[in-house]
């Protein structure tokens, strides 16, 4: 019998395509195309807007009946979105932006073989408690008075990395990190939200302790803001560093730092492969995708074990797809240390399938 091993994605930058921005950049502007782009319901994570009327209509998150989309299509219109030169990792999610740096993700979704937006809202916010807005790195960097860009670790931290990655593709060291400015200006908060490993979590917080910017402003008011960017050491190339792909937020859970994959640590317990019945066997062999790739998000405990697992892309075999979810739940991992002490996390694995790799009896 054949079998799949799991292959751990990595999470560097160029794994997203922008194909979902395509419908909104094309309807930009007009509110007629916009709005034919809406179906009830549209979920509305927020967004800045500078029309009092647009304000007044839209203060706060929610879901948009039919009743509110003509009035949503114009406020829409009205911010003019533009192709980031970010992306999302999440399918089917277009990363826009519009001025002055505002960032925000948009979902697309096939309804009645038309493409429509199911939802909207400033990128990485995942939790309606958050109600900051996203700017883009490069306003971040406009706002910029003191501190260095790159995060550069000190001397004796960087020949360390840079022994530690020398048999390694990539930065040895890598961390996106959530900057949260107050409407004065002043870092409120600079936390990591997906890193390469432990050591990444902390190797730049020195550099961004001395992080300073100037306030964020919208229609004349200074706000607070928040901007995703990503740290590496050695540092990727500016234009690879321009285009990256957003971290995904696993779960959504506040408390749980996300790490790739090749960063867990020791794998000590669980099944690494799985074999097809004959029934899946054959749906995959007549699967139209190629290759045949299930994503699966799963988050460990404190003690290392997996206490969930979930369908994050399917194969297009479903189930296959559920085969290796319940793979993943058996895994079992030394600790994740983070200052000393153990930590939650979540992680991806990207499990392709291997036709020619036979399962471990």
């Amino acid at each position: 019998m054949v079998g799949a091993i799991a292959a751990l994605g990595a999470c560097g930058p160029g794994l997203a395509v922008d194909r979902p921005s395509r419908p909104l950049l094309a309807a930009s502007g007009d509110a007629k195309q916009l709005r034919a782009l809406l179906r009830a319901p549209v979920i509305y994570a927020g967004l800045l807007f500078e029309d009092p009327a647009c304000v007044q209509q839209f203060p706060v998150p929610g879901e948009l009946g039919e009743e509110r989309l003509d009035a949503f299509a114009t406020c829409l219109a009205g911010l003019h979105l533009a192709q980031d030169a970010r992306s999302s990792r999440l399918r089917g999610v277009a990363l826009l932006t519009y001025a002055p740096g505002v960032e925000v993700e948009a979902r697309m979704e096939e309804r009645a073989g038309h493409s429509s937006l199911a939802w909207i809202g400033f990128a990485g916010r995942h939790d309606v408690r958050d109600a900051l807005p996203t700017i883009t790195a490069a306003e971040l960097e406009v706002l910029r008075v003191a501190g260095d860009p790159d995060g550069t670790p000190a001397a004796d931290v960087r020949t360390e990395l840079e022994h530690e990655g020398a048999d390694r593709w990539g930065p040895a060291a890598d961390a996106w990190v959530r900057v949260c400015l107050a409407a004065t200006g002043e870092v409120t908060s600079a936390t990591p939200v997906q890193v390469s490993s432990a050591r990444a979590a902390e190797v730049f917080a020195p550099a961004l302790s001395t992080w300073r910017f100037h306030p964020f402003a919208m229609s004349g008011r200074t706000i607070p803001a928040c901007a995703y960017v990503e740290l590496a050491y050695p540092p990727w190339g500016e234009e690879t560093r321009r285009r990256a792909a957003l971290p995904m937020a696993l779960f959504a859970k506040r408390d749980h730092l996300e790490v790739e994959a090749r960063g867990l640590g020791t794998r000590t317990a669980g099944v690494v492969a799985v074999a097809p019945d004959a029934a899946t066997l054959s749906a995959i062999r007549h699967a139209q995708a190629s290759p045949i790739t299930t994503s699966v998000q799963y988050c460990i405990d404190e003690r290392g074990a997996v206490t969930e697992a979930t369908l994050a892309g399917s194969s297009g075999v479903l189930p296959w797809d559920s085969q290796l979810v319940e793979m993943v739940r058996t895994w079992r991992y030394l600790p994740f240390v983070l200052g000393g002490a153990p930590a939650p996390v979540c992680s991806m694995a990207t499990l392709p399938y291997y036709s020619s790799v036979r399962v471990e009896r």
